[in-house]
């Protein structure tokens, strides 16, 4: 689909949103990818990040996170992801209530990665028009 991460301010608080609500698109789904970050600069990496959803209410309305060892820069469908687990807002979050990911381990990858946040929505289908929104990404070394 056409529909994009956006940067928003709310209370002077930044952060990435994915929406459908609105989209003339059927099947949204969007990328948001980090630059790359290299892995070979310390040992036993850890990465964290905050989300939360608002008018979420149906599981197949979706955010996934990801990570690649050979994104490009150009095409998410093109590079290989494997999924990270983390904890992630549900349809039975509080709207807006940002929800830390836990402590993920990248310490059994290496060299330069990509981490990606996958959502899934429709602009054409009212119970899948929810938002996401991403904050407070890092990774330490």
């Amino acid at each position: 689909g056409t529909t994009k991460w956006k940067y928003q301010i709310y209370s002077g608080n930044a952060y990435a949103e994915f929406t459908s609500y609105s989209s003339p698109d059927p099947v949204c789904v969007s990328w948001l990818i980090s630059p790359n970050i290299d892995l070979d600069r310390g040992e036993n990496e850890k990465f964290v990040f905050e989300a939360a959803q608002s008018y979420v209410t149906s599981s197949a309305n979706s955010l996934e996170v990801f990570i690649s060892t050979n994104f490009t820069g150009t095409n998410a469908a093109t590079a290989n992801w494997q999924p990270l687990q983390a904890i992630l807002p549900t349809t039975s979050s509080s709207y807006f209530q940002f929800i830390k990911s836990g402590v993920i381990d990248l310490s059994g990858f290496s060299g330069r990665v990509n981490i990606g946040f996958k959502v899934k929505g429709s602009g054409t289908n009212t119970s899948l028009d929810g938002s996401y929104q991403i904050d407070n990404v890092r990774v330490y070394y």
